[in-house]
């Protein structure tokens, strides 16, 4: 870390990347299980800690103040520091671009996929996670240097399938529409509420197609995908 960083700061940054790194661990590790709400509850901690760096760095204390007094409230001895909801609202202000609006997004899911089962809304929700991901990278670097970058310990994740198979397709839609109403009514009227230019945007949602390409150039021999 740069010399002067207060160990607070150092703290936060060291929270913020393993619960980054844990984050796409869960999702990209095979077998069914909690794929979505596991990586949710992590990448939400991590841009937690990670705005908590950024305010402690600019020398303002994260903290919840009692109501009608300068003191901050405190719980079990220590003060009370924002949740992510917070977090946004004082580092953007009045400002709402992609970025904010794609973590507002996960934290309402985060809130309705809490106690529930659902791994078949893993595929139509990718878009929303890899923004979130790339957001946190894209901070982290503009904020505290290229050197605090994870791009180097993440990689594509393998498939076994070129596809999803259409059994498995009919079984998700049907599985959403009774066991996951109120969770695909919440997705439907977020992004509906949403302009097409944050809907679009790659800060807001992360989606695109991977495209078979042969490499005519030595020097590319040996990447297997390329953005």
């Amino acid at each position: 870390m740069p010399k002067g960083l207060p160990k607070v700061v150092k703290d936060c940054i060291d929270k913020c990347q393993a619960c980054a790194v844990a984050s796409v661990d869960v999702y990209n590790r095979p077998g069914p299980r909690f794929r979505t709400a596991q990586f949710i509850v992590l990448i939400t901690m991590a841009w937690t800690a990670l705005f908590h760096a950024v305010f402690y760095k600019r020398g303002k204390n994260p903290w919840h103040k009692k109501s009608g007094s300068t003191r901050y409230l405190r719980v079990d001895g220590e003060p009370k520091h924002w949740e992510l909801m917070e977090c946004i609202k004082q580092f953007y202000g009045s400002a709402n671009p992609p970025e904010r609006k794609n973590l507002e997004f996960l934290i309402g899911l985060r809130n309705k996929i809490e106690h529930r089962h659902l791994p078949e809304l893993d595929a139509s929700l990718y878009g929303e996670c890899q923004a979130s991901l790339m957001n946190l990278e894209d901070m982290l670097e503009a904020e505290f240097g290229a050197k605090y970058a994870l791009n180097e310990q993440l990689a594509v994740a393998l498939q076994f399938t070129r596809s999803v198979p259409k059994e498995r397709r009919k079984a998700a839609k049907l599985t959403v529409s009774n066991a996951a109403k109120s969770i695909k009514d919440y997705v439907e009227k977020f992004r509906g509420g949403l302009s097409s230019a944050v809907l679009n945007s790659f800060s807001y949602s992360f989606n695109v197609y991977l495209v078979p390409k042969v490499s005519n150039r030595k020097e590319l021999a040996d990447v297997a995908v390329e953005f």
